[in-house]
């Protein structure tokens, strides 16, 4: 069932004390500038890549669970939230590089193959990262995944916000993005979600984004030599009944272990069931390590 953020707790202090949790660290990325990146707990690294106008705060209900027998690395992609961006940043596959080079000298620096977990945009960065550098990745979970699927038009009903000036306008306009794109359910649309949702898209500088529309993940998957696991909102509006029974036809090149459908769920399904959603990525990595 959808699950809701504490009501008790304002956003920005639900937000500020998760950061004082764990370590923020900032990452010099060899096209210039900073990959800032957020840390919690030990163990096995669990890498977080977020969505596309988004930040690590698309994972903020996941980080705790995750972080209790793993240590937990959630980024800023270049160009989003605190990242900088770098001149040549313009997809999925001019960003992956840089965020390679934070794998390899910050988050394994012992050559320890990491399990990462991709939304939407990030999936695509993710599975760049299963396959061109294979031999650091122990799994890879797609939630909510672009580029499985050919997405030729945005889903029907988002507004754009940008040349809004009155605040109530602005709030009323993301609200009505996250319904048509992110969440299935109203009671899910909280303060919590709106917040992130308002902090997070004003600092996407990677507009012109078009992988998404793709399907590079079914050519990437040639290439993944690691067990993967699909996880997807039943009500994503990404998917359709037919492609969410797809899935294993067309994710056939790889060692695709689970395709897990989270009822009355949209596309941020970690954020939307996010106890279900914990529950089954530890389940997944727990048996990967046991093999």
């Amino acid at each position: 069932m959808p699950q809701a953020a504490p009501p008790s707790v304002p956003p920005e202090q639900y937000v500020a004390e998760i950061v004082a949790q764990g370590q923020r660290v900032e990452h010099a990325m060899p096209g210039g500038g900073k990959l800032i990146w957020h840390t919690w707990g030990k163990g096995t690294p669990i890498v977080l890549f977020h969505g596309g106008h988004g930040s690590w705060t698309h994972w903020l209900r996941n980080v705790q669970s995750l972080a209790k027998d793993h240590q937990v690395w959630a980024v800023d992609l270049p160009g989003f939230g605190d990242s900088d961006r770098f001149a040549d940043a313009e997809d999925a596959d001019t960003v992956w590089p840089a965020v390679d080079d934070a794998l390899r000298t910050l988050v394994a620096p012992d050559n320890q193959p990491a399990h990462l977990v991709g939304f939407s945009f990030g999936s695509m960065v993710a599975g760049y990262l299963a396959a061109r550098v294979p031999e650091r990745v122990a799994s890879l979970t797609l939630a909510g995944a672009a580029a499985i699927f050919e997405t030729p038009e945005p889903p029907s009903g988002l507004v754009s916000w940008r040349r809004l000036t009155d605040p109530q306008e602005q709030a009323a306009a993301h609200r009505q993005n996250l319904r048509a794109l992110m969440l299935a359910n109203e009671s899910t649309i909280d303060d919590l979600a709106m917040y992130l949702q308002m902090t997070n898209t004003p600092r996407d500088r990677m507009p012109r984004r078009r992988l998404a529309n793709s399907n590079v993940q079914t050519e990437l998957q040639r290439h993944w030599r690691c067990p993967v696991k699909v996880i997807v909102g039943e009500k994503d509006v990404l998917y359709n009944a037919d492609k969410l029974a797809r899935i294993p036809q067309v994710l056939n090149q790889c060692d695709l272990r689970e395709v897990t459908i989270i009822e009355a769920a949209g596309h941020w399904v970690q954020f939307e069931s996010a106890e279900r959603f914990n529950a089954e990525v530890l389940a997944f990595v727990a048996r990967v390590e046991s093999e």
